[in-house]
């Protein structure tokens, strides 16, 4: 139902937005943050025990769980199941989530980005909340109507007809009254420019829901051939690409395209953070088919030296989602801890809310007055703690023994740890608590910050 739009910034400073419904206010937000957004991990069961009041009443405490990747798998991999099969299950899914649909939108205030938040009683937002809204109604009343069309054995042409008119109306109106013509919005926004920008590029992917009733499948197309251009250009040694809600569905088909036809090693330049991620499965399978062997005998990874660790084929993928928001309850913490389902870190803040900006970087990368990047919050300032499995690991790869490592494959748990954080307490014990933002590689990114490979 929905399509996502696709930003480019040729600047290479950081992401930019795109589809018309929310393209000025993220543009502002991003050019002011100067790229300000940080990451979090973790993999957990989700267990949905939550009330609607809850919702409002978060708990203040980070959830923490590393990539699963080195799980044995031992069923085929549920996305690949049959359509009609995973629909039913989509179904049953959606109802098992419906306490958190609130969540979507909740809480309404504050608006600390001011006019360019989501939910901001703006002319503009105000509009694009109405025809949302209408189109909501619209859909729903258009896919209800489908079966007593049927059960009612009304002729086929008429059936058909009545679906071309609906689907043509519901075309035109996400086209004029929220799209426009633009599918790929390329950044024009001025920034402090600085010689380490030039080796990157910044892509980001919505998820609004405006769009038709196919399959976005155009969408994935552009976005695959952009990305895959970036990634062949010398030019670039990171792409970065950042995805929200159904931005994370293409984002992953996208993924899953590139790692068919790319080279590994070009791969290694890709790092992918996502927001309130939609999908039901994130691909990132192991470098080489020795490692790859060595997972599957063992059903883990044995304990290896850091430089061998480094096998993942994307080295860097963190999510980020609120605990309480029903597209995230719906996808990304329904799917984590499938084994080998959902590759990469997850970092769960504890509250709810779906909108990019007022729910996410409002709360996870926090401006100031001056409309910069803080260099703390209270996001960032939470504590996660790192399970015991992957302390010892830490410990037997010999990388527990200094006061830091270096920055590698997303699913050794202290590869994105800050260069200056000590891993060890005073007693020599490794530290079994870590604040969000001595983990977080995305947060390095903060205000125009670009921070180099093993940094």
């Amino acid at each position: 139902m929905n399509t996502a739009g696709m930003c480019v910034d040729d600047h290479i400073t950081r992401p930019c937005a795109l589809n018309l419904l929310l393209d000025k206010q993220l543009y502002e937000h991003l050019r002011r943050s100067q790229c300000s957004r940080v990451h979090y991990p973790s993999h957990s069961l989700y267990e949905l025990k939550h009330t609607i009041e809850e919702i409002l009443i978060p708990s203040m405490s980070v959830t923490y769980l590393p990539s699963q990747s080195r799980k044995k798998q031992d069923v085929p991999l549920p996305y690949t199941a049959s359509p009609w099969k995973l629909l039913w299950a989509d179904i049953l899914l959606f109802l098992r989530s419906l306490w958190s649909l609130p969540g979507i939108i909740l809480p309404l205030t504050p608006w600390n980005s001011g006019a360019l938040d989501e939910l901001y009683p703006s002319k503009e937002n105000l509009w694009d909340i109405v025809v949302h809204v209408l189109l909501a109604i619209y859909q729903l009343i258009f896919l209800l109507s489908l079966p007593v069309l049927f059960i009612l054995a009304f002729p086929a042409l008429g059936i058909g007809i009545y679906m071309a008119v609906a689907l043509t109306l519901n075309w035109v109106v996400c086209r004029f009254a929220l799209n426009g013509s633009a599918r790929i919005l390329q950044s024009q926004v001025p920034v402090e420019h600085r010689p380490e920008h030039d080796r990157e590029h910044w892509i980001f992917i919505n998820g609004v829901g405006a769009g038709n009733f196919s399959y976005a499948t155009s969408d994935v197309r552009d976005a695959y051939a952009i990305i895959k251009e970036d990634l062949l250009n010398p030019k670039y040694k990171k792409v970065i690409l950042i995805l929200h809600s159904q931005g994370g569905v293409e984002g992953g088909l996208v993924i899953d395209w590139l790692l068919d036809e790319m080279p590994r090693e070009l791969l290694q330049n890709l790092e992918v953070y996502t927001f309130g991620n939609a999908a039901n499965h994130f691909n990132n399978p192991f470098k080489t088919l020795s490692q790859a062997h060595r997972n599957e005998a063992a059903g883990e990874t044995p304990q290896v030296n850091p430089a061998a660790i480094a096998t993942k084929t994307i080295r860097r993928i963190e999510h980020y989602a609120n605990s309480k928001d029903f597209v995230s309850v719906w996808g990304i913490l329904n799917f984590a801890d499938i084994p080998n389902r959902y590759m990469g870190r997850v970092f769960v803040r504890p509250g709810s809310g779906h909108q990019f900006i007022q729910h996410h970087l409002d709360t996870m990368f926090t401006l100031g007055e001056d409309m910069k990047t803080l260099d703390t919050n209270e996001f960032m300032e939470m504590e996660v703690e790192v399970p015991l499995d992957e302390l010892h690991r830490l410990k037997a790869d010999g990388t527990g023994t200094g006061d830091s490592v270096d920055h590698h494959d997303i699913d050794f748990p202290y590869e994105e740890v800050n260069a200056d954080v000590p891993l060890l307490q005073s007693d020599g014990s490794i530290r079994r608590k870590m604040k969000v933002k001595e983990l977080s590689r995305l947060w390095l990114y903060r205000n125009g910050a670009s921070p180099m490979d093993g940094s």
